[in-house]
């Protein structure tokens, strides 16, 4: 797995934590 793809994760993860605040990453 690479850096990016655990970033991604993580983001998406966080994401869905804090889906009550829209998320411009929730785009990329």
């Amino acid at each position: 797995m690479s850096t990016k793809s655990i970033s991604h994760l993580v983001t998406t993860k966080r994401i869905r934590s804090l889906s009550f605040v829209p998320r411009p990453a929730i785009a990329l």
